[in-house]
């Protein structure tokens, strides 16, 4: 992420380093309920095993299709919330 301020100083902050952060602090209960997925600035493998430490999954670089979208976060939500802890709650509709 580029953050600017009032005097147009540049600075850069890791976005995936912000959800991690954001993530530790949360109480459990809270943590437990959210998907943190971050997009990925490069698609380096060592980039998104980082990526996939801080947050639940990554979305690729390039860009997505709207049809495209369950394929990508299906997998994704389903392995954060598992159909065995949350049954039908997390169903993807095929439209």
């Amino acid at each position: 992420l580029d953050v600017v301020d009032g005097l147009s100083i540049h600075e850069s902050i890791s976005g995936s380093a912000c959800v991690e952060n954001i993530r530790k602090r949360l109480p459990n209960e809270l943590e437990r309920r959210m998907l943190a997925v971050v997009r990925s600035a490069n698609d380096s493998l060592s980039d998104i095993s980082m990526y996939c430490e801080r947050a639940h999954g990554f979305l690729p670089k390039q860009p997505i299709r709207r049809e495209k979208i369950n394929e990508i976060l299906a997998p994704i939500w389903l392995k954060r919330f598992p159909l065995s802890e949350f049954g039908d709650s997390v169903c993807f509709d095929a439209d």
